[in-house]
């Protein structure tokens, strides 16, 4: 429904963070609480409502930001163990999966130092992931 994206479903989102906490003794006095009545009918509203989403010549389409929604890949990707120093190709991997595996990480992990080209220990060695393009 794409809701999220929409101003009301982002305050929505930070109302329902804010009193899931309430009632424990660390957090009790420093907050104001959540009418949990008037949440739950704005919950209600909000999913009542229209979709924010629209599809369009076969995609998704979000409103609110007036932009397609990007499509994530469910191909696999193969990735490869590189030395900074040489450039030298230590291991290649058909799937994050392994990778995550091999390098004992989440795929979370070999995902984000896939896109911020995040350097690490390897062996004592400084390496990165590469994409291996098809």
């Amino acid at each position: 429904m794409g809701l999220h994206y929409l101003p009301e479903g982002k305050a929505l989102i930070e109302c329902i963070v804010k009193q899931m906490n309430n009632y424990r003794l660390s957090t009790n006095t420093n907050h104001p609480k959540v009418d949990r009545t008037l949440l739950l009918d704005n919950v209600a509203k909000l999913l009542n409502g229209p979709s924010n989403y629209e599809v369009k010549d076969g995609k998704i389409y979000i409103k609110s930001l007036n932009r397609y929604l990007k499509k994530i890949s469910n191909k696999a990707q193969a990735v490869q163990l590189v030395a900074v120093s040489n450039q030298k190709i230590l291991s290649t991997f058909n799937y994050f999966n392994d990778c995550a595996k091999f390098l004992d990480v989440t795929k979370s992990t070999v995902h984000n130092r896939l896109e911020k080209s995040t350097q690490f220990l390897y062996k004592g060695e400084l390496a990165c992931l590469k994409r291996v393009l098809p």
